[in-house]
């Protein structure tokens, strides 16, 4: 049984090397293809209804007087690539001039940290980032356009576990 040859990508290879270590998503992307986004949106009707940006509140997270257990910061981000359901980098559609997907994330300040509040005595704690899907429009791997669901930060939480303590002597 023969194998079948990969279908030739009309899409350029993402390179993440621009992103944070660990990140799901980029901003900056090396050879986006501008050019063949720009050819799929000539008939714009059927996506138009896609491209929209956030409501951010930005100043939610810079006036509150309330203390998080795990310090996030807030971000309006326009992404160019990211991490899909299938683990999978791909371009987003966010060309400019009314065509962008703005999102909102919420991104841990101290991801690994120590959890405050939490008595480190009696639990051990550690922020950790939350994520959820969001669909966007984005590049498929044959060149046209499609909706896909892509892992994007959205909290950052607090994971603990009680400290088993031993008496030997009881």
């Amino acid at each position: 049984m023969e194998e079948e040859e990969a279908p030739i990508s009309l899409v350029p290879k993402i390179t993440s090397y621009r992103c944070q270590d660990g990140s799901t998503f980029c901003e900056h992307t090396d050879a986006y293809p501008f050019k063949l986004v720009e050819n799929n949106l000539r008939n714009e009707e059927p996506y138009k209804y896609l491209f929209g940006i956030d409501d951010v509140d930005s100043m939610s997270d810079r006036l509150s007087e309330d203390e998080f257990v795990c310090a996030g910061k807030s971000l309006l981000i326009f992404p160019k690539a990211a991490v899909n359901k299938k683990n999978q980098w791909k371009y987003i559609v966010n060309q400019g001039g009314g065509r962008e997907q703005g999102i909102r994330v919420k991104v841990c300040q101290r991801e690994g940290s120590a959890c405050k509040l939490l008595s480190r005595d009696v639990y051990k704690t550690s922020c950790k980032q939350e994520y959820a899907y969001r669909r966007l429009l984005s590049i498929s791997y044959d060149g046209t356009l499609e909706t896909d669901s892509f892992r994007l930060p959205v909290a950052c939480g607090c994971s603990y576990k009680p400290r088993i303590f031993w008496n030997p002597s009881g």
